[in-house]
């Protein structure tokens, strides 16, 4: 009787930490910036659209002014779309797409210095400067911006009728700029009833409500989640920061899901160290999903990681995100969670080589994969990277019975589901590989997976492939 021999090209290792299986992972540098013509410190999110990712750096480039770029998922065909000249001012902030035109904030540039909006289509040509912002109208928008139905919509963190900050709409063809809400004055010198400078990320929305938060202001001073109609109305302070517990000083911007906003603080928090949270989309139930911070045994070390600085991405039912310090080598960390806050696992530690060190933006998911920035680190001088990252489920087990396979798998994402691909020739292109099974997670992220008759003695060695959907 011939042997059967069955190759398994996922991870049979099972990775351990704490007692716990993790997933597996797959760590790429995509892109290394040099410093000079491609750009350095990448700051911000990037934007992901079909396999081309787009981003920022805050200098570099021919000015030494930042500027904008694409890359491919694959790290393939770096291309630099616009050098920001000095009236156009560093962007700090991520960049929109809508239809072949990239949307962006400077906090800096323009006839006032006061930063501008401009946009550029992703072909390099037709670079346009939409709005440069006057005191009035607001000032130094670090945030960027979000699109519904051809109008901008974003914040600025100072200047308004108060300084304290504004949010804003226009069209995006650069007419209709309004101020849809000015931030409050503080009273007696420390609070105000709305908050005070919307350092965060972009706005996120759900039907015509815009949610953000505030770095400063409310009852305690210390930041706000706040609600408002795409038309200015309703204005509503959903939640003021308290300055322990909760979380401070908010830097982020927010994710939405299931009737519910997540997001994160740098500060604050059972160690001090920097929060997740969730909040319901009307301001009730408030919870703190995990606190950073906590260190193991003498080792001074915080394995979970220190100061959220960016926000969070969904992907299915979890939650990923990054710290700007801490880990293993206390130079940052990605992260993911359920949205009910069990199952925190740390992913990746930033080196500070090669890999990068001090993530300030929140990753991008898609297809099993995060696409995120460091600002430092990287192999040339240190001027950051561009990095993706795969996630593969722990095998905990498989098992051959007669002509079947069954895989048992544990940590895959909640909400999404797997397939075994098979081959004979383990060279073939993986669109030609064919499926044999599928199935979905159960809540705890765990699953199994039976292919059936899939054993041959007339094909002695296959190759199977455990993929994401």
């Amino acid at each position: 009787m011939k042997s059967v021999k069955i190759n398994l090209l996922f991870a049979l290792v099972v990775l351990a930490m704490n007692g716990m299986e993790v997933p597996a992972q797959d760590f790429r540098v995509l892109r290394t910036f040099s410093g000079g013509l491609d750009g350095s410190i990448p700051f911000a999110s990037l934007l992901l659209s079909s396999n081309t990712l787009y981003g920022t750096t805050a200098v570099g480039g021919a000015t030494g002014n930042g500027l904008v770029f694409s890359i491919n998922v694959d790290g393939s065909n770096y291309k630099v779309i616009h050098n920001c000249a000095y009236h156009e001012g560093p962007s700090l902030s991520s960049v929109t797409l809508c239809g072949n035109t990239l949307y962006g904030t400077a906090d800096q540039g323009g006839t006032n210095m006061e930063g501008i909006i401009f946009s550029t289509a992703i072909d390099s040509t037709n670079y346009s400067l939409l709005h440069t912002f006057t005191a009035m109208d607001g000032s130094t928008p670090e945030a960027g911006l979000v699109v519904i139905s051809n109008i901008l919509y974003g914040t600025c963190m100072q200047s308004g009728v108060n300084n304290l900050g504004t949010v804003f709409a226009m069209n995006t063809n650069g007419s209709g700029y309004t101020v849809l809400h000015q931030f409050s004055a503080f009273v007696g010198g420390s609070v105000n009833s709305d908050g005070a400078y919307p350092q965060g990320g972009n706005l996120c929305f759900l039907g015509n409500t815009l949610y953000g938060t505030t770095y400063s202001g409310g009852t305690n001073g210390s930041g706000t989640i706040f609600s408002v109609n795409t038309d200015g109305s309703g204005f509503t302070t959903l939640h003021h920061f308290g300055g322990g517990y909760d979380g401070f000083h908010p830097q982020a911007g927010l994710a939405i899901a299931n009737g519910k906003l997540f997001g994160t603080t740098a500060r604050g928090g059972t160690n001090g160290n920097g929060t997740l949270f969730s909040i319901n989309t009307n301001g009730s139930v408030y919870l703190q999903l995990h606190a950073f911070g906590a260190k193991v045994g003498n080792s001074g070390l915080n394995p979970d990681g220190l100061f959220p600085m960016a926000g969070l991405t969904l992907g299915g039912d979890a939650l990923f995100g990054t710290t700007y310090q801490g880990g293993a080598h206390q130079l940052g960390t990605i992260f993911m969670l359920n949205q009910d806050g069990s199952g925190f696992t740390t992913l990746h530690d930033f080196a500070g080589g090669a890999d990068g060190g001090y993530p300030e933006c929140a990753p991008v998911y898609a297809g099993n994969t995060l696409y995120g920035t460091t600002f430092s680190g990287g192999s040339n001088n240190g001027s950051g990277v561009i990095f993706s990252l795969n996630i593969l489920p722990g095998i905990s087990s498989f098992n051959l019975v007669e002509t079947n396979l069954t895989i048992n798998a544990t940590k895959g994402l909640m909400g999404h589901s797997y397939v075994v691909l098979m081959s004979t020739n383990a060279t073939m292109p993986i669109q030609n590989w064919t499926p044999v099974v599928t199935n979905a997670l159960d809540a705890s992220g765990n699953f199994n997976l039976t292919a059936t008759n899939v054993v041959s003695h007339t094909f002695p060695q296959r190759f199977f492939i455990l993929q994401g959907q």
